[in-house]
């Protein structure tokens, strides 16, 4: 076996970090999805739409597979196994769809909702805050998978995990 990059160490141990905050993040969600939320009207009506309900369900579904895949992942790059690598391209891409999906679905949900909860306010406004919201978020949640996909496709990254040939 080759000496592992960095990048794969690196890549390794943020898999299995990143997963562990998936894991967070579900934790405060289901927390959420708990709360009273009749104090807040905007979100009392999100809550109450049916197919917003079931995107969050599915998130949270889809959060712990990511989850697991992404520990499975990371400690099989520390391993240096190239299942592991064809995994983490393999988690990257499917992160990158679920990402660009949801930021999409959730943003057409809110601007119908907060539309219709926030009185006074100008349409241009909520559409402009929602576009905003949408950039932002789509930024941030492709920013690793990205990155992983990048380094995980490195020629040097492949090469490291090809089997040594033996003279």
């Amino acid at each position: 076996m080759r000496q592992r990059p960095i990048s794969v160490t690196v890549f390794g141990i943020l898999n299995i970090g990143y997963a562990l905050w998936k894991f967070v993040g579900l934790l405060l969600m289901g927390v959420a999805l708990r709360m009273n939320l009749s104090a807040n009207p905007a979100l009392a009506a999100l809550n109450s739409d049916p197919v917003y309900k079931a995107w969050s369900h599915f998130s949270v579904v889809i959060g712990v597979v990511f989850g697991i895949v992404l520990i499975a992942s990371g400690i099989g790059l520390l391993l240096q196994q190239n299942w592991a690598r064809i995994v983490a391209i393999i988690y990257a891409v499917l992160e990158m769809i679920v990402v660009v999906a949801g930021a999409v679905f959730t943003q057409r949900v809110m601007m119908q909702t907060m539309t219709a909860q926030v009185h006074g306010a100008p349409a241009g406004v909520i559409a402009a805050f929602a576009q905003i919201g949408l950039v932002v978020g789509i930024v941030i949640g492709l920013a690793y998978p990205v990155l992983l996909l990048v380094f995980m496709t490195r020629p040097k990254v492949v090469e490291s995990f090809s089997p040594v040939q033996s003279s």
